[in-house]
């Protein structure tokens, strides 16, 4: 039997904190939910991958050590990953059991720990799909789990969600400066980088270390996007570059060719508000709405409505990406380029293009890669 409690103090946290800035509202959210007297309370932080999940459940919980023992960090991207961590917490409450039992035997174990107990808090990082969590959360009858994921939909029954979303820009200069110093054209790079954390960062460290500004790195990123998005600086995370992280997400459509499609399409119209009308043209209603969904089930884009119709709203850099592997034609975000401005030409003059406020105030496909913008003139001239 594992011990009736934890010793003290058992913490186990990446070190992602260092660079950590703003997010006061999130961490305030994530103080009120899990104060809730009572039961199991289950949170889970979801948005798009390199918006700052992990940090954010790193952050709010190295400053909750006090409050919770163990404190422990999962990696759970598959179920594997989620059992292997599991039997790590067991062989921490009790070391003896390292060579003792099997690995799914300390898995049950520390699943039977926490589910007798309260106290706790267990943070499950990067969870692909609420179906691999909910035998464990179900059986937890006191405690808290915090959850990060890029799944925004699925947790209505297993979990409360929480939304994150990119940056304030100021928060992104301070960032960036954190990491190159101050300099002209961060506020305008930082805008370019969709205020994304991850591309903020892996951007400032690369800056720094090849020795260029930030004005030349907006230079490389417009002429080379592909090639500057997979860089990044000796000693960093090789996994966690922007195109890697996204290449992840997009694999994960590949068996919905239509979604890949629409991305690249969209990637070349301003960033809010689309009617989805405009897309009505590229498969039957069905195909076209499950497309969106699981586009937005995975953070890609944000669905939404107002009071005339029905809008998309994307992350704007994914401009410039490779779709996934099985996706069909265009093979690349620059072939979407045409496609994209004949969608444009056959809605200028339907009423759908009056309920586009972006159409109305500037041209939907802003700062087009070089040898592109042909393609927005002949749609918009």
């Amino acid at each position: 039997m594992l011990p009736e409690s934890a010793p003290e103090p058992l913490v186990n946290l990446p070190d992602r904190t260092a660079l950590f800035v703003g997010r006061e509202r999130e961490l305030g959210l994530l103080d009120e939910a899990f104060t809730a007297a009572g039961g199991v309370v289950v949170q889970a932080v979801h948005g798009l991958g390199g918006i700052g999940k992990s940090t954010l459940a790193a952050r709010w919980a190295a400053g909750h050590v006090g409050s919770y023992n163990p404190v422990w960090w999962i990696t759970a991207e598959t179920p594997a990953d989620l059992d292997a961590g599991l039997a790590e917490l067991a062989v921490a409450l009790q070391p003896a059991l390292r060579d003792v039992l099997s690995r799914e035997a300390l898995r049950e174990r520390a699943v039977q720990w926490p589910a007798r107990r309260e106290g706790w808090l267990l943070i499950l990082d990067n969870v692909s799909d609420p179906a691999d969590v909910k035998a464990l959360l179900g059986r937890a009858t006191g405690g808290r789990f915090l959850i990060t994921t890029r799944r925004a939909t699925g947790w209505h029954k297993v979990a409360s969600p929480l939304s994150l979303d990119v940056l304030e820009p100021a928060e992104a200069a301070e960032l960036f400066e954190r990491i190159d110093g101050p300099g002209e054209d961060v506020e305008a790079l930082c805008g370019e980088l969709g205020y994304l954390p991850l591309a903020v960062e892996q951007a400032a460290a690369y800056c720094a270390e090849a020795g260029i500004s930030a004005g030349r790195y907006r230079e490389l990123l417009a002429a080379y996007p592909e090639e500057v998005f997979a860089q990044s600086a000796e000693g960093t995370d090789q996994t966690r570059t922007v195109a890697r992280v996204w290449r992840m997400s997009l694999d994960r459509l590949a068996d919905t060719p239509l979604a890949g499609r629409i991305l690249g399409i969209i990637a070349w119209w301003a960033p809010e508000g689309i009617p989805r009308a405009y897309l009505e043209s590229m498969g039957t209603a069905v195909e076209v709405t499950e497309a969106l969904r699981r586009l937005a089930a995975h953070s890609l884009v944000k669905l939404h409505e107002t009071a005339r119709s029905r809008c998309i709203g994307w992350c704007r850099r994914w401009r410039g990406r490779r779709p996934a592997r099985g996706m069909r034609r265009p093979t690349c975000w620059s072939e979407a380029a045409p496609y994209s401005a004949a969608s444009l030409r056959t809605c200028c003059g339907s009423h759908t293009w009056r309920r586009w406020p972006t159409a109305r105030t500037r041209n939907p496909m802003p700062r087009m890669r070089p040898g592109c913008t042909k393609w927005a003139d002949s749609a918009l001239g």
